[in-house]
């Protein structure tokens, strides 16, 4: 890329992000907030569709900077503290409006540019060191320490939203127990079909709605009674429900469950697979999971064969 056209874009990205985060994202958030005071679901819903795109787009750009092959100079480390300066001040907003479990990616974006911007910068001042370049002589040691201290106040930063996520992550979902006890691809009794139709698997209760705690089929969804609601998609695996891990994992700790491969996606039964003969039965409990005792594919790298062996603790 140009560089004069870079240097447009920089300019104009420090702008975007001062009038994004103090004025459009943060609107944004009051007006859900408000429209939808009645349902947080359905407030959380409305106002990632609208802001995570853009949120994503608008904390990507400064990587196109960092990435750039040309040769550097010494108004690069000032245009990339510039840009850590300009996301620093604005972390207590940012971290306000995208607070929800569903914008932690652009949470986690937006600090993990931070520290890519602090340690870019002590990069570049290796490089003008080992290529003689004293351009920076008079300002260096001021510039490396206030490099150091952003990048060491990052990585605290980064620390503490862990521990958060973790905290967050390791909470009993209230819907768990009920989830667990559902049994999945029967035919939706608000939506009966002909056995004939062409259709007819389109009935199949094969979603499962958080807010609604229940079972859905696609007429369900289609109908829109649970337009802005967060579903789960569930699977066949050997005659169980099981639903996709990347999906499960944003509602609770799926450390140590045992995950499968159906239709290419790595999944989690909702409970203990149908036993297959003294294949799965073991003489002890040495890789097998610590509730069911059924055997671990991974018994090094997990205790529990499916969800509700974890929750049942």
């Amino acid at each position: 890329m140009d560089r004069e056209v870079l240097d447009l874009r920089y300019k104009s990205w420090l702008n975007a992000v001062k009038i994004s985060i103090s004025t459009l994202f943060n609107d944004e958030r009051i007006l859900c907030d408000h429209m939808f005071s009645s349902s947080a679901s359905i407030r959380e819903s409305c106002f990632t569709d609208i802001s995570r795109e853009a949120a994503t787009l608008l904390f990507g750009f400064p990587q196109v900077l960092v990435a750039v092959k040309s040769k550097k100079n010494s108004l690069d480390i000032f245009r990339l503290l510039n840009m850590y300066t300009v996301i620093s001040e604005n972390w207590p907003e940012i971290e306000s409006i995208f607070g929800f479990e569903s914008t932690v990616a652009v949470r986690s974006q937006a600090l993990n540019l931070l520290i890519k911007l602090s340690e870019s910068v002590l990069s570049m001042f290796s490089d003008f060191e080992s290529m003689g370049n004293y351009q920076l002589n008079e300002s260096r040691d001021e510039v490396v320490e206030v490099a150091s201290d952003l990048r060491n106040e990052s990585l605290t930063r980064e620390q503490n939203l862990s521990k958060k996520e973790v905290k967050n992550g390791n909470q009993k979902p209230e819907w768990l127990d009920s989830f667990i006890k559902i049994i999945f691809f029967d035919a939706c009794p608000d939506h009966p079909v002909d056995k004939n139709e062409k259709n007819r698997y389109l009935n199949e209760r094969n979603r499962y709605c958080v807010d609604c705690n229940t079972a859905a089929c696609q007429y369900c969804i289609d109908s829109g009674d649970h337009r802005h609601h967060r579903t789960l998609q569930i699977y066949h695996y050997i005659y169980q429900g099981a639903v996709p891990l990347d999906a499960i994992k944003k509602h609770m700790d799926c450390s140590q469950i045992q995950p499968y491969r159906s239709n290419k996606k790595l999944v989690l039964p909702q409970t203990p697979l149908p036993r297959s003969g003294s294949k799965n039965d073991s003489a002890n409990d040495e890789g097998c999971c610590e509730i069911c005792k059924r055997t671990l594919r991974e018994p090094d790298r997990h205790r529990y064969c499916c969800i509700s062996c974890k929750e049942s603790l």
